[in-house]
Protein backbone atom coordinates (compact mmCIF):
# COMPACT_ATOMS: atom_id res chain seq x y z
CA UNK A 1 0.00 0.00 0.00
CA UNK A 2 3.04 2.50 0.98
CA UNK A 3 5.08 1.16 -1.60
CA UNK A 4 7.58 0.05 0.33
CA UNK A 5 10.80 -2.14 -0.18
CA UNK A 6 9.35 -5.79 0.20
CA UNK A 7 11.79 -8.60 0.98
CA UNK A 8 10.14 -11.99 -0.16
CA UNK A 9 11.86 -15.09 1.47
CA UNK A 10 11.62 -18.13 -1.08
CA UNK A 11 12.26 -20.88 1.60
CA UNK A 12 10.66 -24.55 0.91
CA UNK A 13 9.04 -22.44 -2.08
CA UNK A 14 8.74 -23.48 -6.13
CA UNK A 15 8.80 -21.81 -8.65
CA UNK A 16 5.02 -21.60 -9.15
CA UNK A 17 4.76 -20.74 -5.41
CA UNK A 18 6.93 -17.45 -5.72
CA UNK A 19 5.19 -17.09 -8.46
CA UNK A 20 1.59 -16.38 -7.01
CA UNK A 21 3.07 -14.86 -4.17
CA UNK A 22 4.25 -12.03 -6.21
CA UNK A 23 0.94 -11.73 -8.93
CA UNK A 24 -0.80 -11.11 -5.23
CA UNK A 25 1.90 -8.29 -4.35
CA UNK A 26 1.15 -6.74 -7.63
CA UNK A 27 -2.22 -7.11 -7.85
CA UNK A 28 -2.56 -4.99 -4.19
CA UNK A 29 -0.36 -3.09 -5.21
CA UNK A 30 -2.02 -1.82 -8.34
CA UNK A 31 -5.66 -1.92 -7.13
CA UNK A 32 -6.17 -3.20 -3.56
CA UNK A 33 -9.09 -5.29 -3.45
CA UNK A 34 -12.15 -4.78 -0.81
CA UNK A 35 -13.32 -8.68 -0.95
CA UNK A 36 -12.25 -12.30 -2.45
CA UNK A 37 -14.21 -12.20 -5.04
CA UNK A 38 -12.69 -9.28 -6.46
CA UNK A 39 -9.29 -10.41 -5.62
CA UNK A 40 -9.81 -13.71 -7.16
CA UNK A 41 -11.30 -11.69 -10.32
CA UNK A 42 -8.02 -9.92 -10.74
CA UNK A 43 -5.58 -13.21 -10.05
CA UNK A 44 -6.60 -14.96 -12.86
CA UNK A 45 -6.02 -12.26 -15.13
CA UNK A 46 -2.27 -11.79 -15.86
CA UNK A 47 -0.02 -9.48 -14.11
CA UNK A 48 3.81 -7.96 -15.15
CA UNK A 49 5.63 -8.60 -11.63
CA UNK A 50 8.85 -7.37 -13.59
CA UNK A 51 7.48 -4.37 -12.89
CA UNK A 52 7.89 -5.08 -8.60
CA UNK A 53 10.84 -2.57 -8.76
CA UNK A 54 10.48 -2.42 -5.03
CA UNK A 55 10.86 -6.18 -4.35
CA UNK A 56 13.61 -8.57 -3.87
CA UNK A 57 13.53 -12.29 -3.84
CA UNK A 58 15.69 -14.16 -1.00
CA UNK A 59 16.71 -17.32 -1.82
CA UNK A 60 16.57 -19.63 1.07
CA UNK A 61 16.73 -22.50 2.71
CA UNK A 62 14.29 -23.05 5.62
CA UNK A 63 16.67 -25.50 7.66
CA UNK A 64 18.53 -24.58 10.70
CA UNK A 65 21.24 -24.85 10.39
CA UNK A 66 20.57 -25.29 6.64
CA UNK A 67 23.06 -28.22 5.29
CA UNK A 68 26.14 -26.70 2.97
CA UNK A 69 25.67 -29.12 0.66
CA UNK A 70 22.15 -28.18 0.03
CA UNK A 71 22.17 -24.52 0.39
CA UNK A 72 22.11 -24.39 -3.92
CA UNK A 73 23.51 -20.78 -4.50
CA UNK A 74 22.81 -21.05 -7.88
CA UNK A 75 19.03 -20.51 -7.24
CA UNK A 76 20.19 -17.03 -7.13
CA UNK A 77 21.16 -16.21 -11.04
CA UNK A 78 17.40 -18.76 -11.59
CA UNK A 79 15.65 -16.48 -10.15
CA UNK A 80 16.71 -12.97 -11.44
CA UNK A 81 16.59 -15.07 -14.99
CA UNK A 82 13.44 -16.03 -14.23
CA UNK A 83 11.49 -12.95 -12.24
CA UNK A 84 13.79 -9.95 -13.49
CA UNK A 85 13.80 -8.86 -9.83
CA UNK A 86 16.46 -8.31 -7.76
CA UNK A 87 17.56 -11.06 -5.28
CA UNK A 88 19.04 -12.09 -2.55
CA UNK A 89 20.21 -14.55 0.45
CA UNK A 90 18.34 -15.62 3.58
CA UNK A 91 21.62 -17.62 5.20
CA UNK A 92 21.07 -20.17 7.69
CA UNK A 93 24.41 -22.24 7.28
CA UNK A 94 26.85 -22.04 9.90
CA UNK A 95 29.40 -20.35 7.22
CA UNK A 96 30.71 -17.21 6.60
CA UNK A 97 32.18 -17.43 3.23
CA UNK A 98 28.59 -19.09 1.84
CA UNK A 99 26.81 -15.60 2.00
CA UNK A 100 30.22 -14.23 0.39
CA UNK A 101 30.09 -16.75 -2.45
CA UNK A 102 26.47 -15.50 -2.57
CA UNK A 103 27.34 -11.51 -3.44
CA UNK A 104 29.80 -13.09 -6.04
CA UNK A 105 26.70 -14.62 -8.20
CA UNK A 106 24.72 -11.39 -7.71
CA UNK A 107 22.84 -11.25 -4.73
CA UNK A 108 22.09 -7.75 -3.38
CA UNK A 109 20.93 -8.39 0.33
CA UNK A 110 21.83 -10.70 3.00
CA UNK A 111 20.15 -11.65 5.92
CA UNK A 112 21.70 -13.09 8.34
CA UNK A 113 20.56 -14.58 12.35
CA UNK A 114 22.84 -12.68 15.36
CA UNK A 115 23.21 -14.06 18.26
CA UNK A 116 24.92 -13.07 21.29
CA UNK A 117 25.52 -16.91 22.49
CA UNK A 118 24.77 -20.01 20.07
CA UNK A 119 24.32 -22.08 23.70
CA UNK A 120 21.60 -19.83 24.29
CA UNK A 121 18.02 -21.62 24.17
CA UNK A 122 15.82 -21.16 21.17
CA UNK A 123 15.41 -22.43 17.47
CA UNK A 124 17.35 -20.10 15.98
CA UNK A 125 20.47 -19.37 18.33
CA UNK A 126 21.97 -22.83 16.54
CA UNK A 127 21.61 -21.31 13.39
CA UNK A 128 22.49 -17.91 13.76
CA UNK A 129 25.93 -16.08 14.36
CA UNK A 130 27.97 -14.85 17.16
CA UNK A 131 29.26 -11.21 16.72
CA UNK A 132 32.72 -12.02 15.97
CA UNK A 133 32.12 -14.43 13.20
CA UNK A 134 29.61 -11.95 11.94
CA UNK A 135 32.26 -9.73 11.41
CA UNK A 136 34.36 -12.04 9.66
CA UNK A 137 31.29 -12.77 7.48
CA UNK A 138 30.59 -8.77 6.45
CA UNK A 139 34.31 -8.66 5.82
CA UNK A 140 34.17 -11.38 3.24
CA UNK A 141 31.36 -9.93 2.22
CA UNK A 142 33.26 -6.79 1.32
CA UNK A 143 36.25 -8.46 -0.49
CA UNK A 144 33.79 -10.46 -2.02
CA UNK A 145 32.18 -7.11 -3.56
CA UNK A 146 35.78 -5.19 -4.31
CA UNK A 147 36.83 -7.79 -6.42
CA UNK A 148 33.74 -8.59 -8.51
CA UNK A 149 34.94 -5.63 -10.61
CA UNK A 150 33.48 -5.33 -14.05
CA UNK A 151 31.14 -7.27 -17.22
CA UNK A 152 34.18 -7.44 -19.08
CA UNK A 153 37.96 -8.57 -20.17
CA UNK A 154 41.11 -6.44 -20.84
CA UNK A 155 44.29 -5.83 -18.65
CA UNK A 156 44.11 -4.09 -15.68
CA UNK A 157 46.30 -1.50 -14.63
CA UNK A 158 48.13 -3.46 -12.00
CA UNK A 159 49.18 -6.08 -14.84
CA UNK A 160 50.32 -3.58 -17.57
CA UNK A 161 53.72 -3.14 -16.07
CA UNK A 162 54.50 -6.80 -16.21
CA UNK A 163 53.72 -7.05 -19.97
CA UNK A 164 56.78 -7.67 -21.33
CA UNK A 165 58.19 -9.15 -18.26
CA UNK A 166 55.85 -12.24 -18.09
CA UNK A 167 55.25 -12.65 -22.29
CA UNK A 168 57.67 -15.18 -24.01
CA UNK A 169 59.33 -13.67 -27.20
CA UNK A 170 61.19 -16.31 -29.68
CA UNK A 171 64.79 -17.02 -29.28
CA UNK A 172 67.56 -18.99 -30.48
CA UNK A 173 67.42 -22.69 -28.86
CA UNK A 174 70.83 -23.47 -30.20
CA UNK A 175 73.35 -21.71 -32.50
CA UNK A 176 71.75 -20.98 -35.87
CA UNK A 177 74.44 -20.21 -38.94
CA UNK A 178 73.84 -16.90 -41.51
CA UNK A 179 71.79 -18.77 -44.37
CA UNK A 180 70.19 -21.50 -42.01
CA UNK A 181 66.15 -22.04 -42.22
CA UNK A 182 64.14 -21.63 -38.98
CA UNK A 183 62.88 -24.23 -37.74
CA UNK A 184 61.19 -26.47 -35.01
CA UNK A 185 64.75 -27.67 -33.88
CA UNK A 186 66.72 -24.22 -33.21
CA UNK A 187 63.90 -21.88 -32.15
CA UNK A 188 62.00 -21.90 -29.15
CA UNK A 189 60.40 -18.82 -26.62
CA UNK A 190 61.43 -17.36 -23.31
CA UNK A 191 60.82 -14.09 -21.44
CA UNK A 192 63.20 -12.30 -22.77
CA UNK A 193 61.61 -8.82 -21.98
CA UNK A 194 61.11 -8.17 -26.37
CA UNK A 195 61.59 -9.56 -29.67
CA UNK A 196 59.29 -11.14 -31.76
CA UNK A 197 55.78 -12.58 -29.87
CA UNK A 198 55.39 -16.48 -30.27
CA UNK A 199 52.36 -15.59 -32.28
CA UNK A 200 54.29 -15.39 -35.19
CA UNK A 201 56.22 -18.28 -34.68
CA UNK A 202 54.66 -20.15 -37.85
CA UNK A 203 55.26 -17.84 -40.10
CA UNK A 204 59.09 -17.30 -39.33
CA UNK A 205 59.83 -21.44 -39.47
CA UNK A 206 61.57 -22.29 -43.09
CA UNK A 207 62.48 -18.87 -43.18
CA UNK A 208 66.20 -18.01 -44.33
CA UNK A 209 67.87 -16.56 -41.28
CA UNK A 210 70.09 -12.98 -42.18
CA UNK A 211 72.60 -13.76 -39.53
CA UNK A 212 73.58 -15.73 -36.90
CA UNK A 213 72.49 -16.38 -33.49
CA UNK A 214 73.95 -17.63 -30.58
CA UNK A 215 72.08 -20.14 -28.03
CA UNK A 216 69.49 -18.00 -26.08
CA UNK A 217 69.72 -14.93 -28.26
CA UNK A 218 66.13 -13.31 -29.24
CA UNK A 219 65.32 -13.21 -32.60
CA UNK A 220 65.38 -10.18 -34.51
Amino acid sequence: KFNLPILVSTGISTQDEIKEALKIIQITRENPVASFDDFSKSFRNETNISLLDNVTLLHCVSEYPAPKNEVNLRSIPFLKDKFNLKVGYSDHSDSYIIPAIAVSLGASVIEKHLTLDKRMIGPDHKASMEPNNFRIMIEAIAEAEHSLGKYEKKPQKSELKNKYIVRKFLVASKDIMLGEKFSEDNISSLRTGGGISPMNYWRIIGKISNKSYTKGEIIE
